[in-house]
């Protein structure tokens, strides 16, 4: 039944009642029994959709199962929530379950009946409030390992919540003698309008773990939250660690240009990782990589460094989890070689200046340079040192961006770069060049079974009728691959391991003949009626392919001539000496199919003579 419906039906029932007790006469007024009501809740400050229930007594003899009614205080007046009877000893008990947060007025009323006058309880407050669950978002254990730092910023949220009360961030204090732990304030901050907060921890000290936590007070009046505490995270610090520079700054002579610096650290953990890095304008950048040693050592080679220029180098150490180890960073060692410039302006006004240099991509590398100042004002005519590798730009290219191409031989790592023009040198700036990756591309370059190169449409010719001669796909490197021919005493070729692993044929071969997919060698029974066919085959390995075709021409088995002009052969006359000169007739087909563009695979051994 709907529970407004049943308010309104109580609160008519209490209408009725008065209106009897009105009308009735005085002398059953006087003979009623007054009573009283007690009604005591027994939890005042439940929490939203629990169960609150009244509990009281209706004194001076009441019968057992007489009505009460259990009353909400509304804006409107007291309305029946609850009727509950009584039982032995005139107690009763009724219950509510309150949906809505806030402060709340109840009453117990005791019905009237023959013989006894209805009574009303003073009336309880009952609050009910809203839980709410905090948490701490920040992932944890949450690890202070660098050099220097020792706090840690730690998120949290809460939900149901009121923007603008506070969080407050705790720090659980061990206990001290007779003193127990206890969590301890931090900070106080606001809760935003998304219910989440934040704040830094104080100070852990190195080697140490501490424990951390957000609590969230009760808000009252106005939301009626109960208080919430989140789940502890820990925040482990770890030991400090000291790292040295050992082999001083060092002096170098000019075409000297690395060297070794070597370090310390303590305390250590043996196989540590260890960066040298190099200052680059004002950003420190990694040019080598070791490790630490059984005795806390190390050692790593720079850099190139220019002729006449200096450079500046650190190491640093790093943490290590398993020792619970702090990174170290050592101070700075310069490297110098030749005789470097002094310091200061540049001795000329139109110096180039490079602002920034990146590189590019990783099969073809690019070098970008951005800056002022970086072509000569005359000529437009720059020099790009890259490392020690001088690329000359072009003349009259007068813009403040250039690109050059990395040299292909150039390996990967971090290199000095620096523009040259009449009117000076740059700074130098320090880019890191990505490793190349080489992708194999067929060129599709034929080639013949000598391995000579043949340009333009390509054929082979097979003898009809034989069940021996092939014609082979052959890969001679990792950019190009061939179609050679074997037959009687022509040797064909091996397919190189660095090419195709695959062939396929898009187009029909001659009948009886088969491609094997993987060694690209094309055989079987070759016509004896002679014919050609346009093959196209494609080669290709993980990482590219090729596409190519070739004309397969099948000499018929019958020969060529009968000492008249000799019959032509798919449309290609030829005229030969002697009818059955085998080799006069190859070569007449081949001069034919040469007349129309095609190149020949193989040349016969004598020279035609014609009529």
């Amino acid at each position: 039944m709907n529970p407004r419906r049943v308010v309104l039906m109580a609160a008519a029932a209490i209408g009725l009642v008065v209106v009897a007790l009105a009308a009735s006469p005085a002398a059953g007024a006087a003979t009623a029994r007054a009573r009283r009501v007690t009604a005591l809740s027994v939890n005042t400050n439940p929490n939203v959709n629990a169960k609150i229930t009244f509990k009281g007594t209706v004194t001076r003899g009441t019968p057992s199962h007489s009505a009460v009614r259990l009353q909400i205080h509304a804006t409107s007046g007291w309305r029946t929530v609850a009727t509950c009877y009584t039982g032995s000893g005139a107690r009763f008990a009724c219950s509510v379950v309150d949906t809505w947060a806030g402060r709340y007025s109840f009453r117990a009323v005791a019905i009237a009946r023959p013989g006894y006058k209805p009574a009303i309880s003073p009336s309880r407050a009952v609050a009910a409030w809203r839980v709410a669950k905090a948490t701490v978002t920040t992932s944890g254990p949450v690890l202070l390992t660098a050099a220097t730092g020792a706090t840690a910023t730690l998120a949290g949220k809460v939900s149901p919540f009121r923007a603008g009360a506070t969080a407050q961030l705790q720090r659980l204090q061990p206990a001290a003698g007779s003193t127990p732990a206890a969590w301890k304030a931090v900070a106080n901050v606001k809760i935003a309008s998304n219910g989440t907060f934040s704040s830094a921890t104080n100070a852990v000290a190195a080697g140490t773990t501490a424990n951390f936590r957000w609590y969230v007070p009760a808000v009252g009046s106005a939301s009626y939250l109960r208080a919430a505490a989140s789940g502890a995270i820990a925040v482990v610090s770890y030991a400090s660690t000291t790292a040295t520079i050992t082999s001083g700054d060092q002096a170098l002579p000019v075409g000297s240009n690395s060297t070794a610096i070597a370090g310390t650290v303590s305390p250590f953990a043996a196989g540590t990782a260890v960066s040298l890095q190099r200052l680059n304008g004002t950003v420190w950048t990694t040019v080598s990589g070791t490790a630490v040693t059984g005795d806390g050592t190390f050692e790593a080679d720079t850099n190139v460094i220019a002729d006449n220029s200096s450079a500046q180098f650190r190491f640093v150490v790093d943490a290590n989890a398993t020792a619970k180890l702090r990174q170290a960073v050592s101070g700075a060692t310069t490297v110098t070689v030749g005789d470097p410039a002094p310091p200061g302006p540049p001795s000329c006004s139109n110096c180039p200046t490079i602002s920034s240099a990146t590189v590019t991509g990783t099969t073809t590398r690019t070098l970008t340079i951005t800056g002022t100042n970086l072509f000569d004002p005359n000529t437009g005519a720059y020099t790009i040192m890259l490392g020690a590798t001088a690329i000359p730009g072009s003349v009259l290219f007068m813009t403040n961006t250039l690109t050059a191409a990395v040299p292909s031989v150039m390996p990967a790592g971090v290199v000095d770069v620096v523009v040259v023009t009449n009117a000076g040198t740059s700074n130098t700036v320090l880019v890191s060049i990505p490793q190349l990756v080489t992708v194999p591309v067929f060129s599709g370059t034929w080639l013949t079974a000598s391995g000579q190169s043949q340009l333009g449409p390509d054929y082979v010719v097979v003898p009809g009728g034989s069940d021996t001669a092939t014609v082979t796909v052959v890969a001679q490197d990792a950019t190009s691959y061939s179609v050679a021919v074997a037959a009687g005493d022509l040797s064909g070729n091996n397919m190189a391991t660095t090419g195709p692993n695959s062939f396929a044929a898009a187009t029909p071969l001659p009948p009886g003949v088969t491609l094997n997919a993987l060694t690209g060698v094309m055989s079987g029974a070759w016509p004896a009626t002679g014919g050609e066919w346009k093959v196209t085959v494609t080669a290709a390995n993980a990482t590219a392919s090729s596409t190519k075709t070739v004309l397969v021409v099948v000499k018929a088995t019958s020969p060529l001539g009968t000492g008249t002009p000799p019959v032509a052969m798919n449309g290609y006359p030829g005229s030969c000496q002697s009818p059955s000169d085998d080799v006069c007739n190859e070569l007449a087909v081949n001069l034919a199919l040469q007349s129309e563009g095609y190149e020949p695979v193989f040349q016969a051994s004598a020279a035609p003579t014609f009529q």
